[in-house]
Order: structure tokens, then C-alpha cells, then sequence
């Protein structure tokens, strides 16, 4: 039976504040909820991500930074960074199975992936199904050790993303074997992700203050103008703190790659096999890497203070879960200046786990074909 949507109810204890077009902000401390004149929730304020509902309380966009995730009915959803789109997502029926499908969209043209579902504990899941073919030969030469070690100019020593993680990341200086050049490429993909999208979110958070200052003059523009520019001072504040805390990053160690190395090994016979990796089959190994690849806002277990990862932070597990678990204690094992600290204990839902394994799959999948174009088969 669905929920019914939230309401706002007068005998709040939150302090509020009354909008020009007849709804309440109500103020939560690390968030605001804004309702309409009907009552109805409109959408959660929390930091650099809104969350809007509609009238009924099915969600119809979520905002953080520069990505906007549009949601359908159906779980249909489309998702933009700096206003373009990415992909959308639909679930669609296949030979009696429902699965889910996105379009993504790069440089002019569009390519389909697709997730399959899968019961783990009682609770339904979608795994990458690995969607580009290779030859059987360059599977062999994905496995065979590169006996005269290769050096590699990856061309990104100047571009703006690798000064701003050198603090965190940096590759190897020669390579023996595809697997270390797949876990370089890997990394260094997630990482220019991120500062793209920190960069393309601070500009819009500027650019939006100033229009609204500069164009607006009613009484609900110079609110929106206010929120805009408390959004790009947050940010700014935001940047400044990680600039000073500089200290606390955790970078990746040598360890932690050798261990990316090998699930990047294992990805690779995934591949081959056409076999989607799920994680119902990695939730009792302890060692295994995940590689965030998307916002994760998340409370610490030991102070419950609140923290945020993002793409290029690496966790694990810190205690096994049971079946049917829907979320699973999980450890920071490297962290970027600006996220959670290395250490930290944090609770990740399954769907995340298993969101960030695709992500990781679909990537070493991309690196391959990148290889085959651009290194030397020996």
C-alpha cells in the first residue's frame, strides 16, 4: 500500500517561515522542508541537494551540484550534469523479463546498456550485463603479462583535474600487465568525472546568483536570489575548509591498487563470460574494493556526524552482513580532502553497492576497448 504524502502539520516544533505565494519553510537545523499553500511537500533543501515532490508525494527531481536526476513514473528517469543530458533510464520487458535499460548520449550519438535482475536475500537487484563483445585473442591478451614494461603518456599531467587530486592519486610509472593500465584508467576516469562536475556546479551555483540579482526585482526572485547565493557561499566555504584540511586526505596506497588490480582482473573474465557480477556474491569478502561513483551523503557510526562521498572515494566492508540486510556497514579506506575521513564507519544500502559495481564493471569495459585502440598488441 503507498504511503501517503507528506504533509505539513502546523504543530510542528521546527521553526518556519511563511513564502510569499502562501507556503511554510520549515526549518530542521541541517535542512529545510518547503510545503505549498495545499499543505503538500515540495521539496527538501539539504546542503547542495533539493529533492522536489509532487502535489501526490511521488518524486519528480532531485538537484545536487551540477546533476539533475528527472523521475518518471515507472521508474523512469533521465539524468543531466551542466544541463546535458547523460542518460535515460527506463525499465522495459525481455524474453519475459523485466530489465532495465538506459540510453546514454556522448558526443552526437547514443549506445543502450542493460541490468538484469536478481534475487539476493529475499530483495530484488539489477546487475550489469557486459554489452561489447570482444575477440576471443584480445581476451588472451588482456590476461598475458607485458614482459618488457610499458611506459604510457596518459596526457592529463597538465589538465586542471590532476593538479587538484595529485594530493590523492597518482599512476603507475610503467606497466607489466593490461590489468595496472585498466586500474589507472579507472581511477583517473572516475577522478576528472568529479572535478568536471565540481567545477560545472560552482559555476552554475555564480552564475545563477548573479541572474537572479541582476534580473530579478520581486519579492519571491530576491528569495530565490538569497538561496543562490547561499548555495555558491556554501560551496565556496565548502572549498575553502578542504583546501585547509588538506591534512586529512587519505590518498590511494600501492595496497589498495593492487587490490583494485585484481577485481579489475576479475572484471575482465566477467566480460568474457558475458556474467554480470552481483553482490550477493562479494558480501562476505572483506577485502573487496568499491569505488564510489556517484554523491553518497552518509552519518558516521562512531559520532554521527554527517559526511559526504563521491566519485573516486574507496570503501569496503567493515562487518559482514546477513542475508536479507539491506544496507551493510561499510569502511573509508580512501578518501579525497573534501569527503568522509578515512576510518570512518558508514552504513551503504545494497542498491548503492551494487550501483557502484556496475559502474566499476562498465568502466574496465570501456578502458578495454580504449586499450585495443591505443596500445600496442604484442
Amino acid at each position: 500500500m503507498p504511503k501517503a504524502p507528506q504533509k505539513y502539520n502546523p504543530n510542528s516544533k521546527y521553526p518556519t517561515t511563511k513564502t510569499t505565494n502562501g507556503g511554510v519553510i520549515e526549518n530542521r537545523g541541517n535542512h529545510q522542508v518547503h510545503y505549498r499553500a495545499d499543505g503538500s511537500r515540495e521539496k527538501v533543501v539539504a546542503g547542495n541537494k533539493t529533492t522536489v515532490y509532487r502535489a501526490d508525494g511521488s518524486r519528480a527531481q532531485v538537484v545536487r551540484g551540477n546533476t539533475r536526476t528527472d523521475y518518471g513514473k515507472g521508474g523512469a528517469q533521465t539524468v543531466y550534469r551542466g544541463g546535458v543530458r547523460q542518460y535515460n533510464q527506463n525499465r522495459v520487458v525481455v524474453n519475459n523479463t523485466t530489465v532495465i535499460q538506459r540510453t546514454y548520449y556522448s558526443g552526437g550519438s547514443s549506445y543502450v546498456r542493460t541490468y538484469n535482475p536478481y534475487y539476493w536475500g529475499g530483495r530484488s537487484y539489477y546487475a550489469y550485463t557486459p554489452a561489447i563483445v570482444f575477440a576471443p585473442s584480445f581476451y588472451g591478451y588482456c590476461y598475458t603479462p607485458w614482459y618488457t614494461p610499458v611506459v604510457y603518456s596518459w596526457g592529463w599531467n597538465s589538465s586542471p583535474w590532476y593538479g587538484y587530486y595529485g594530493y590523492y592519486y597518482r599512476p603507475y610509472p610503467r606497466y607489466t600487465s593490461p590489468a595496472y593500465w585498466l586500474t589507472d584508467y579507472l581511477i583517473s576516469d572516475m577522478l576528472a568525472t568529479q572535478y568536471q562536475d565540481n567545477y560545472a556546479a560552482a559555476q552554475t551555483a555564480q552564475a545563477n546568483a548573479q541572474a537572479a540579482q541582476a534580473n530579478e526585482r520581486t519579492a519571491e526572485a530576491n528569495e530565490r536570489a538569497a538561496e543562490a547565493n547561499e548555495r555558491a557561499a556554501e560551496a565556496n566555504a565548502q572549498a575553502a575548509q578542504a583546501e585547509a584540511n588538506a591534512h586529512a586526505a587519505s590518498p590511494i596506497t600501492d595496497e589498495v591498487k593492487e587490490q583494485i588490480k585484481a577485481q579489475v582482473e576479475e572484471a575482465i573474465k566477467a566480460n568474457e563470460q558475458k556474467t554480470p557480477i552481483q553482490i550477493g556474491s562479494l558480501m562476505s569478502d572483506t577485502k573487496h574494493v568499491y569505488a564510489v561513483s556517484d554523491d553518497l551523503d552518509v552519518t558516521t557510526a562512531e559520532a554521527g556526524t554527517e559526511c559526504t562521498l563521491t566519485s573516486g572515494d574507496l570503501i569496503r566492508l567493515s562487518d559482514v552482513p546477513n542475508d536479507g540486510d539491506q544496507a551493510a556497514q561499510m569502511m573509508v579506506i580512501s578518501a579525497k580532502k573534501e569527503s568522509c575521513a578515512a576510518g570512518s564507519k558508514i552504513m551503504v544500502s545494497m542498491t548503492d553497492l551494487q550501483s557502484f559495481q556496475n559502474d566499476f564493471a562498465e568502466r574496465v569495459e570501456t578502458g578495454m576497448g580504449k586499450m585495443k585502440t591505443e596500445m600496442p598488441q604484442k
